[in-house]
């Protein structure tokens, strides 16, 4: 079996259609199962996604994403009338699961999804070749958060199933960085690592869209940058490092000039209120969290941020002088990684402000 989630989960799926005795729903369940359990077992808490679960007033969806933290020991002795060994809530949502020819928006956008979104707060709803998170907005309303289509139609996705491994080459990545962000989608931000990883998530997501891409406008803004730093970005390599330079410093840099920017709305505006309550109206919705403090720190935004465009290159060392010295800059003020910086300094100042995570900008 492969090591690619993308791949065992097209196969699995081909392998099913081929028997010709499938239903058009139920059938592939395993198959999304196993697809984002080997997915959320990298996260931390593990995540792990059980098929069929059990409802209540609001229905029953076809799936629930639990952490690890529910999967409790078995208790040696088992009292059926504990409260506490009733029935639990899907910590990271639900998951509504329909066939290849239905529409992903039109059901997300049902009666029955909004149910579901209700009691449980998020809702992954698919057919398999498409996928939307559905959370909620500024307001607090239900809205469809982030989307990801791996086939436009249902006739392309049997098509794409053919070619598992090509497939997931073309589309692999993407996909897993989509599901990652949906499995954390109502996880707590306490740490600066949580925000990090998530800033990262995207970043690598915008740098693998410019990627194979033709995008003239990006041309004026190379030869600026060419021209200002006195440097030229060459094969490959150089274009890699111009895209990630790019998104380093749009990623960050909006990042960190919304952090001042909430910072001091809040101080003009709140009227006396705490900078807390005020920000917690103003959190970017990116997609939404539980909102917790964290502590940004600089070295942390200074690891994800590198992290974020080379994710598996390892520095390349020389020496100088008879020290070790790595040739890969590290991101001070000035370069790609800036904004980081920048919004870490910026929302470490203060009572520590409750960020809601990844989510669009609510301004």
């Amino acid at each position: 079996m492969s090591q690619n989630p993308i791949e065992n989960y097209l196969t699995d799926i081909a392998e099913i259609q081929r028997t010709r005795s499938h239903t058009p729903e139920t059938s592939f369940y395993s198959a999304l199962e196993t697809l984002l359990t080997s997915i959320g077992k990298e996260l931390n808490p593990k995540v792990r996604c059980v098929m069929q679960i059990s409802g209540k007033d609001s229905g029953f969806p076809d799936g629930g994403l639990f952490t690890g933290e529910q999967f409790r020991k078995r208790p040696k002795q088992v009292d059926r009338g504990d409260p506490l060994l009733s029935t639990q809530n899907p910590a990271r949502g639900v998951i509504e699961v329909k066939a290849p020819e239905e529409d992903v928006r039109t059901t997300a956008e049902s009666e029955q999804v909004g149910r579901y979104w209700k009691k449980y707060g998020a809702v992954l709803v698919t057919n398999l070749r498409s996928f939307a998170l559905v959370g909620k907005d500024c307001n607090g309303d239900p809205r469809i958060l982030e989307t990801f289509t791996l086939a436009d139609s249902a006739q392309d996705f049997w098509n794409l199933t053919a070619h598992p491994r090509k497939a997931a080459y073309e589309h692999g990545e993407r996909m897993v960085e989509y599901l990652r962000r949906v499995l954390l989608h109502k996880a707590p931000l306490a740490r600066p690592q949580d925000v990090a990883t998530i800033l990262a998530s995207y970043a690598q997501d915008a740098r693998l869209r410019m990627e194979g891409t033709d995008l003239p406008a990006l041309a004026s803004v190379r030869r600026a940058l060419e021209d200002a730093l006195g440097i030229r970005f060459e094969g490959k390599k150089g274009e890699h490092f111009f895209q990630s330079t790019l998104v380093q410093t749009l990623f960050y840099g909006v990042f960190s000039a919304w952090v001042v920017w909430a910072r001091k709305r809040s101080s003009h505006e709140s009227g006396g209120g705490s900078y807390s309550e005020s920000l917690r109206e103003e959190t970017p919705h990116i997609p939404g969290r539980e909102r917790t403090p964290p502590v940004l720190r600089k070295r942390a935004f200074r690891r994800r941020a590198l992290s974020a465009t080379h994710p598996t290159r390892k520095p390349v060392l020389h020496r100088t002088g008879g020290s070790r010295r790595s040739a890969v800059p590290r991101p001070e003020r000035g370069n790609g990684a800036a904004g980081a910086h920048c919004g870490a300094a910026a929302a470490r100042k203060g009572p520590g402000p409750p960020l809601n995570g990844p989510e669009r900008l609510c301004a």
